[in-house]
């Protein structure tokens, strides 16, 4: 019986894909990185060269270990099935870069979803990286490349996980805790569920208020925003919690909410929404809502350096050290926590990004019959 994983390994042109998996392999001897089968001749010179294995032509179409996932003409690209098994068979685990997106569902037919995981790896084009592409493939590639983050971005094409590799050191750190992790995949289905309330976890910064803003801009859809009472530290201590709320102190400011309110609002609507910067207070609401009978997604949201610098320009001058070293904690505490517990959400457009993923959840909110 198979224990070990498959890890598809995907994302766009210049997203270091390559550069991770090397650093991962040279480190974790219980990994292996498999080579894509092709029909595609041998380019001399080429350094990729040696990622290929080049089976003939008849034995890629009628061997069955082979499988095809992808065609470019008369030129096949695929697997060898049969590697696959045998190394999870023996406990290890494998690595495949660089998948076409229709891949994951035939492997996972064929070894089983808990064995196939997989990481998609970000990284914003540079002005020299992107001369570098153009000069690769043209126009050509920086379109498909738009393309993949658009689907990102809308929710069309949903990974595991995401890596923002901003810093390799730092994606590759991530891409280790994930082949840790011994839960459950994050990628869930909520076809059928009742209602849906989407936990959504960060620190301070841009995204965050564009993600708590976005309902107000659909007429009607306020409501699927649940704010928190923000009393006055003499305000709280002087009016005790009520009971059955939650209450957490970030900056010496209290929030307090109401989670009945939070489970009618799921109850009515079909979808809401809840921002924290406090992980265990979004855990506690999680438990509540789902005891309701409701599904409670966490989702990390990641934001770079800049969105979270740029979030203390609205407060004292004087707070702006405490508060942009407290957001950088939160930050990298969450890279490490809510990674292999939530799903991390991949904001590739920006403020456009954050708006696409707050109104396709509203408007896939469960239907009601």
């Amino acid at each position: 019986m198979a224990t070990g994983k498959l890890y598809l390994v995907a994302g766009a042109s210049g997203a270091g894909k390559s550069t991770v998996v090397a650093a991962i392999a040279a480190t974790m001897p219980n990994v292996v990185v498999l080579k894509k089968a092709t029909t595609r001749p041998i380019r001399s010179g080429d350094p990729n060269e040696d990622a290929y294995a080049h089976p003939s032509l008849v034995n890629f179409k009628d061997n069955s270990r082979f499988l095809v996932y992808a065609t470019n003409g008369s030129l096949l690209y695929g697997v060898d099935v049969e590697e696959i098994k045998q190394i999870l068979n023996s406990g290890r685990n494998a690595i495949l870069v660089s998948v076409h997106a229709g891949a994951r569902r035939q492997l996972e037919e064929l070894l089983g979803r808990d064995h196939v995981v997989e990481v998609f790896i970000h990284r914003d084009l540079t002005p020299s990286m992107r001369e570098l592409l153009f000069a690769r493939g043209g126009l050509r590639r920086l379109v498909i490349r738009e393309r993949i983050y658009e689907s990102l971005a809308t929710g069309q094409y949903v990974p595991d996980y995401i890596i923002i590799n901003e810093r390799v050191d730092l994606a590759v750190k991530q891409f280790r805790l994930i082949m840790q992790a011994n839960g459950p995949s994050p990628r869930k289905d909520f076809t059928g569920a009742a209602g849906i309330l989407h936990i959504v976890v960060a620190a301070t910064g841009v995204l965050r208020d564009v993600v708590q803003d976005a309902p107000f801009a659909l007429q009607g859809w306020g409501r699927a925003y649940c704010k928190k009472g923000t009393p006055t530290p003499k305000e709280a201590d002087e009016n005790s919690l009520p009971q059955g709320w939650m209450e957490h102190r970030l900056f010496g400011r209290v929030y307090r909410l109401d989670p009945s309110d939070v489970i009618a609002r799921v109850h009515d609507l079909g979808v809401a929404f809840v921002m924290f910067s406090d992980v265990t207070s979004a855990r506690e609401l999680q438990g509540l809502v789902q005891k309701a009978g409701f599904e409670a997604p966490i989702h990390y949201l990641h934001q770079d350096q800049k969105q979270v610098d740029d979030s203390v320009q609205d407060f004292p001058e004087c707070e702006w050290e405490a508060r942009l070293q407290h957001a950088r904690e939160l930050q990298e505490r969450y890279e490490c926590e809510l990674i292999l517990q939530a799903h991390p959400i991949l904001l590739v457009n920006g403020v456009e990004g954050a708006l696409d993923w707050v109104y396709r959840c509203i408007n896939e909110r469960p239907r009601r019959h």
